[in-house]
């Protein structure tokens, strides 16, 4: 309990500072502190999201900071593919989830790269621009994905802000936690209905009540008080802190998966 709650407090920490729901926390090391199975770890992983990421939009926009223009066409679209990626998530083995982490994790490592690197005159601040609501199609790739790993949705949807300069970099975070809200919400809904073969139901859910109490609890206390600071948090520290946290992650899911790094590359 005491490292489920450690576990809690850094979830929060980044969902309310960095703009990632946290389930690329959650879903790497529950199991070994839980001993639940990787579909349980999803579902329970997206029970805690939405919970935290529905707190955290409403106080953003009770701040006037979450830019609705895209969320109202970006959020219904990803909770599409969050509702069909979790259907097939539960249709697969855990292997195949944690392979679908990795792919999610490097994908997030060398965008990030690659942005670092960008010529100096690139990196202005980001600017709202040309969003169209047809670009919302997007968003169904991105929840597909989130809701087949239990990941993804907060960092995917953030690249592309940023990379297309469809958010200011201070509703960046604010939008992200809305479009967490509507994946998570749409992908337990579809565990629930399509889990029980996979010991994914409510009464799996009942009967872990401890664990949710203290992830809730530690995740809600750590985004209420750190929320006021994301404004403050630059962007040489928002990358830096994403970028290692995904390193340290890539390494522990090649550890869990039994794959050293000269296997993992032949």
């Amino acid at each position: 309990m005491l490292f489920i709650l450690l576990l809690g407090l850094g979830v929060g920490a980044v969902s309310a500072l960095l703009g990632i729901g946290g389930g690329v926390f959650l879903v790497p090391f529950l199991p070994a502190l839980t001993g639940w199975n990787e579909h349980q770890v999803v579902a329970f992983a997206l029970l805690i999201i939405m919970g935290n990421s529905l707190a955290n939009l409403y106080w953003f926009n009770k701040k006037s900071l979450v830019s609705w223009d895209v969320l109202i066409y970006w959020g219904p679209m990803a909770a599409i593919g969050s509702f069909v990626g979790s259907y097939f998530s539960i249709r697969f083995s855990g292997d195949h989830i944690k392979l679908a982490l990795l792919f999610v994790v490097v994908l997030m490592i060398v965008r990030f790269t690659l942005t670092f690197f960008q010529k100096s005159e690139d990196k202005r601040l980001f600017t709202s621009s040309d969003w169209h609501p047809v670009k919302s199609i997007f968003g169904v790739f991105i929840g597909t994905l989130s809701g087949f790993c239990g990941v993804g949705t907060g960092l995917v949807s953030n690249m592309m802000f940023i990379s297309r300069k469809w958010v200011i970099k201070d509703r960046l975070s604010p939008t992200g936690n809305g479009v967490m809200f509507f994946v998570s919400l749409s992908s337990f809904v579809s565990f629930m209905i399509f889990g029980s073969g996979r010991d994914v139901d409510f009464f799996f859910i009942q009967e872990s009540w401890r664990e949710a109490l203290v992830l809730m609890t530690s995740v809600f206390l750590s985004s209420f008080f750190l929320r006021p600071l994301n404004p403050f948090i630059s962007d040489g520290l928002r990358y830096f802190c994403l970028f290692v946290s995904l390193c340290g992650i890539l390494f522990y899911i090649l550890h869990s998966m039994n794959l050293g790094l000269t296997q993992f590359f032949s």
